[in-house]
């Protein structure tokens, strides 16, 4: 629902929030408060550290932000969780206007081992290359 009005918002700015869109107040908050227990979970906590802390601190900014503007920060945030992701904008919140993912190093050194899986199809059979010693 929230990507289907922001599609709409986009091609057409004067559009505007409606109950056919079936977009509740009470969504918005949930959906935030999910995006919340993601971002500071042990899976996305590590790389979306800096955004998590920016949806803690936020969330009373957000609270008071009309509710198409909470369907724009919430379109943000599914942004940041894409494959592809892209910076998102989070400064109504509080937060960075291009906020994204922390990137991993692409460094090996500092690694204590790392190895690339080769598994069959299977899953009888797997080989460990060790890329340290490479």
């Amino acid at each position: 629902m929230l990507i289907k009005f922001m599609e709409q918002k986009r091609e057409n700015k004067e559009y505007r929030l409606n109950e056919y869109d079936g977009i509740t107040n009470e969504d918005l908050l949930d959906l935030y408060e999910m995006f919340q227990d993601k971002l500071n979970g042990n899976l996305y906590g590590s790389r979306l550290e800096a955004q998590g802390e920016t949806l803690k601190k936020g969330k009373k900014r957000f609270e008071d932000l009309s509710m198409e503007d909470r369907c724009s920060v919430l379109y943000e945030l599914v942004r940041l969780f894409q494959c592809n992701s892209v910076k998102a904008d989070l400064s109504s919140i509080g937060g960075a206007k291009g906020a994204e993912l922390a990137r991993l190093s692409k460094v090996i050194d500092k690694c204590e081992s790392i190895f690339i899986i080769h598994s069959s199809i299977t899953g009888l059979y797997e080989q460990l290359i060790d890329l340290k010693t490479v």
